[in-house]
């Protein structure tokens, strides 16, 4: 059977350093088997690369820190809300997460 296996992967970050160039390598390798489909929170040197080679990739704009700062009064003052923001903001992109990948149906979801 050749038929290639779609690969969905969550990059959490969108800058070129480890993580990214190491999927990237592993794609590159693995390039004939695979159909890769990236998703990440914003666009940014990591995008720019997956558009130059081709890839496809969708921006949902989740929030890797989760907790607000505290390190002022200002920042402990406005906690409550903005962890509630962050929370109703990550419930959305899990939303839209669910339908790209519901759209997509792959073989494998990657996180990293």
């Amino acid at each position: 059977m050749n038929t290639k296996i779609k690969v969905v992967y969550f990059a959490s970050t969108s800058s070129m350093y480890g993580d990214n160039i190491a999927i990237l390598n592993v794609i590159d390798a693995l390039n004939d088997r695979i159909i890769p489909y990236f998703i990440t929170g914003e666009k940014g040197d990591f995008t720019d690369v997956l558009e130059q080679k081709g890839y496809k990739y969708y921006l949902v704009p989740f929030r890797i820190n989760l907790y607000p700062e505290t390190n002022s009064f200002k920042h402990l003052f406005l906690f409550i809300p903005r962890l509630v923001r962050t929370y109703i903001q990550n419930l959305f992109c899990l939303k839209k997460s669910v339908r790209l990948v519901s759209t997509i149906k792959p073989d494998i979801i990657h996180t990293n």
